[in-house]
């Protein structure tokens, strides 16, 4: 959308979800100095994810001429698809939201956690990171994974601010994460309710 002028908004161009995860592209963000969109998908009904051959992924969007985007990558974790396996079962394996740290995409990816992947050459994404915290059950008993487990990670919060990472776990709470440390280390800064 064009808002130089807020009361008359343009449209521009639209990005259209692909036909293996329709209608889900969820959040997004905008790395303006390089004119790049990352996309994330959310998939959280499980009977979609299996249909759909997993639970999506993150694409990455050249949008140097805003008028036609062109992806260039798409970014998965081995859990959220596998080509015709549906992924992992034993919690919930889509991305939710991604924040920027430079040339990093610092992505909350649910039960698979935190992860940080390199963007240097965004037709070459590189995962250089990922901190996934342990499985606590929901306090509340809403999520159930699609296996019946009930206790895996539910990261959904994602902020970083210079070498530290603040992820929130739905079931667990709020973690906080050093960048770059050969051993990471995580304090639970806050219990769950209960």
């Amino acid at each position: 959308m064009d808002v130089v002028d807020p009361r008359g908004p343009k449209l521009l161009s639209t990005i259209t979800p692909g036909d293996q995860w329709p209608d889900n592209h969820h959040s997004s963000v905008l790395d303006e100095s390089r004119s790049l969109l990352i996309v994330n998908e959310e998939i959280l009904e499980p009977e979609l994810a299996a249909a759909s051959d997993g639970w999506g992924t993150q694409q990455i969007y050249d949008i140097s001429d805003p008028l036609a985007p062109v992806i260039v990558a798409e970014v998965a974790t081995p859990n959220s698809t596998t080509g015709t396996d549906p992924g992992g079962v034993d919690g919930y394996y889509s991305a939710h939201h991604t924040t920027l740290a430079g040339s990093m995409a610092v992505t909350s990816w649910y039960s698979d956690g935190v992860r940080l992947v390199d963007l240097t050459d965004p037709s070459a994404p590189t995962e250089v990171g990922s901190f996934v915290p342990p499985g606590s059950p929901d306090p509340y008993g809403y999520w159930i994974a699609p296996d019946g487990s009930t206790a895996f990670p539910m990261v959904w919060g994602v902020d970083v601010q210079k070498e530290t990472i603040y992820l929130s776990d739905i079931n667990s709470g709020l973690w906080v994460v050093r960048i770059g440390t050969e051993s990471t280390t995580a304090t639970r800064t806050l219990p769950a309710p209960g």
